[in-house]
């Protein structure tokens, strides 16, 4: 392995130790890909350093058991920020009703009673 991809790892195992950083963020902070983060610290990470490797493991393994509840989070967010905007059946444009209209029915909207019911 080449020394700068060496340091690369090392330095971004100090990062993501220091901040307690996502993958996705290391990444950002670094301008990589999250898939060339997350090969440094998983595979290079531990022939170079295991030490800092492990530690990198843990901070992996917490962020993978909370994954879900950012996501979560994250959604709450996206809703609690723009409520309307966000769902599907709140825009009249696609042929949905928004929560407590009602739709104006006529005769012509219905549907015809089966044949099979009629019949009495």
């Amino acid at each position: 392995m080449r020394l700068m991809e060496q340091e690369r790892c090392e330095e971004m195992a100090a990062y993501m130790i220091e901040h307690r950083a996502t993958v996705r963020s290391t990444a950002r902070y670094f301008s990589l890909s999250k898939s060339t983060v997350h090969k440094d610290l998983t595979v290079r990470l531990r022939s170079v350093n295991p030490g800092l490797w492990a530690s990198v493991c843990k901070i992996l393994a917490v962020n993978k058991s909370e994954r879900h509840l950012r996501g979560g989070e994250a959604t709450r967010r996206k809703y609690m920020e723009h409520p309307v905007q966000n769902r599907a059946c709140a825009s009249t444009g696609n042929g949905m009703i928004r929560s407590g209209e009602r739709r104006e029915t006529g005769d012509d909207d219905r549907k015809p009673e089966p044949v099979h019911l009629l019949k009495k």
